[in-house]
């Protein structure tokens, strides 16, 4: 129907309704029945909806009442409506309550979209039964669009030579927001007399264009407390919103002062009309549905997983490097990285283990500069002879499953044998870095070398510990979600070193530090000369089963450091003869290192002397225990 015939059909319908019955408007003798005021709140389905309703009356006596009536609601689900209704009622042979109204109507339905509604219906009251016919006709459009949306179906990295882009595939679909002509129908009815208990049953019916129609039927129960308050119980089931139950409390002010056990059918000329069966749940009037239409074909369908696959494709590709290099266990030219060109270490023509060397990974540098090296498995050297293998200024390492698309995890990460000396802009990422250099091995080193990312990775282990896992001078690197194994040997007496004002953030990691150094003290994390470490969300175990040392520290900090410990547990076991410390500054006032520790746990096992701090040292929220006695360590 043209959008100008249905806003005629609205205006026309409340003259035609006073036309009807002038001949009971000329009976008025110029009166009012008080006016009504109903408010109620209900929660179920998919909202908390608030609703209002007053209804006014124009003229009214005893027996008849033209009003007046405005009603609003709004839910937590953004929906709302707000309408201005005209009705007239009037009792029949004293049988019966008969009454017609018009509502114009604005509701606001699900993604923002708003539409005019006319809300005709009919109305037959009794003592203790009602009923009602509603009918619900869109006036200003059945459809709301909401423009072109892309949904993307999936994400792919696509490798060729030395690029990798990751390539989107996605459908498109123009869509909108439907709604549709609709009708519903209760019946409600007192069932005992004296008790003010009602029970109704209802059904509704929508036609929404496109789409399937939409049937429902409803029950429900009200109770009045008292004259003006009640509390209700709802339930509707239908095809498009399946079960829902909704329950509240109301409550009436003003009005013809009814009873509401033993109601009248005076008593009725003021009670409420109750449009909008089908949005129980819901802040808005109408149901809606979400429909895409294909750009390609035109065809229309309700937004779904099947309807979003039948739209149009598309795909979109990024470059997102141009200096990869690949390296396989199975790959050429094998020979230690010695005259590496362009045509080496593609994704075609990956190089093998041994080229991964510091020939190869300084010819590397020089054709690829800032290489990312990709590793698919296997085992691979990280040595320069007998040293440490040095990564160039923004070269990196990832571990990657067989066909390079995504990081590896577990067992299937690849191995390398060795340790890393790490310029700067460097990352290690899904490997196992195993010690085949000795007890005394650094397993990764850097002087100077800044924004380094260890992550994903497994550094050490309990069967092949470094003597040391981290030496940092004046150096920033991040530890996330990775394990390190360290048994400190000879003269150093520290699992991780940071020196110089490195910086060292750990983050979902866990530190194992065990060992007998021949130093008296051993500490698991050393700090110095202006350096700091945050630990967040993180394990540190140190252990000293040597009982010759003097003292066990877990975390020591000086000369102008500073140590921050977020919702991390730290354990510090030594023998009954050491002396343990969990976290420890100088004493020396002239030095201004501090340690804070919040949230988290602090346990320490050892001698009887064993404390959880010693220095400038501060916990908030610690759990702390000493030799297994609770310990107040808070400060």
């Amino acid at each position: 129907m043209p959008k100008e015939r249905r806003v005629f059909k609205l205006s026309v319908l409340p003259l035609a309704l006073l036309s009807c019955c002038a001949g009971s408007l000329n009976a008025f003798a110029g009166g009012y029945l008080p006016p009504r005021l109903s408010v109620n709140a209900n929660a179920g389905g998919s909202a908390t909806v608030g609703q209002a309703d007053l209804l006014l009356s124009l003229k009214g006596d005893e027996r008849r009442n033209l009003y007046l009536d405005p009603q609003a609601a709004y839910g937590t689900d953004e929906q709302w409506y707000a309408d201005l209704g005209l009705g007239y009622r009037w009792i029949q042979n004293d049988a019966a309550i008969l009454g017609g109204y018009v509502f114009a109507s604005r509701s606001q339905v699900g993604r923002q979209c708003g539409f005019w509604i006319a809300n005709p219906g009919v109305e037959a009251l009794g003592s203790r039964w009602d009923a009602r016919i509603n009918g619900y006709i869109p006036v200003g459009g059945h459809s709301d669009d909401l423009g072109i949306f892309q949904f993307n179906q999936s994400s792919r990295f696509v490798f060729s030579g030395h690029t990798a882009r990751i390539v989107t595939t996605y459908l498109t679909g123009d869509e909108s927001q439907q709604i549709g002509d609709g009708v519903d129908a209760k019946v409600a009815y007192q069932i005992f007399r004296g008790l003010p208990l009602k029970a109704s049953l209802g059904g509704y019916f929508f036609a929404i264009p496109n789409t399937d129609n939409i049937r429902g039927g409803a029950a429900g129960l009200e109770y009045w407390m008292d004259r003006n308050v009640k509390v209700f119980a709802n339930y509707t089931y239908d095809n498009l919103q399946h079960g829902t139950v909704v329950g509240g409390l109301a409550v009436s002010f003003g009005g013809v002062d009814e009873s509401r056990a033993y109601p009248s059918l005076s008593d009725q000329l003021t009670r409420p009309v109750e449009p909008y069966l089908a949005k129980l749940g819901h802040g808005s009037g109408m149901p809606s549905e979400t429909l895409l239409t294909n750009l390609q074909t035109g065809q229309k369908s309700v937004l779904s997983n099947r309807s979003i696959n039948s739209l149009t494709g598309g795909s979109s590709s990024q470059i997102l490097l141009t200096d990869a290099a690949f390296f396989s266990q199975t790959g050429t030219p094998n020979n230690g990285g010695v005259g590496l060109n362009m045509t080496n270490c593609t994704f075609e023509n990956p190089c093998a283990a041994s080229d991964f060397s510091q020939t190869g990974v300084n010819t590397l540098n020089v054709l690829l500069p800032n290489t990312v090296m990709f590793f698919n498995g296997g085992t691979y050297p990280a040595t320069n002879g007998s040293s440490a293998l040095t990564l160039n200024n923004g070269q990196g390492v990832f571990g990657m499953n067989a066909n390079y698309s995504a990081s590896a995890s577990g067992a299937a990460r690849p191995t390398f044998n060795g340790a890393f000396i790490l310029n700067g802009n460097n990352t290690l990422d899904s490997l196992i870095l195993n010690n085949s250099l000795g007890a005394t091995a650094i397993a990764i080193t850097s002087n100077g070398g800044q924004n380094l990312v260890i992550s994903n990775s497994t550094i050490g282990s309990a069967a092949t510990p470094y003597g040391v896992g981290m030496i940092l001078v004046g150096a920033n690197a991040n530890l996330k979600g990775s394990n390190v194994s360290v048994s400190p040997q000879a003269g150093i007496a520290s699992g991780i070193l940071l020196l110089g004002s490195s910086t060292l953030d750990v983050v979902s990691s866990t530190l194992n530090i065990s060992g007998n150094p021949s130093s008296p003290t051993l500490s698991g994390i050393t700090l110095d000369a202006g350096s700091f470490l945050e630990i967040v969300n993180s394990q540190l175990n140190v252990t000293a089963p040597n009982p010759s040392f003097n003292s066990t520290i877990g975390i020591l900090a000086q000369n102008g450091s500073d140590v921050i410990i977020d919702e991390s547990t730290i354990t510090v076991n030594g023998t009954t003869r050491t002396s343990v410390v969990g976290l420890e500054t100088p004493l020396n006032i002239a030095d201004d290192s501090g340690i804070s520790m919040i949230a988290g746990t602090l346990t320490i096992l050892g001698g009887s002397d064993s404390r959880v701090s010693d220095g400038d040292v501060a916990f908030l929220g610690t759990a702390c225990t000493v030799n297994g006695n609770i310990f107040n360590c808070q400060s």
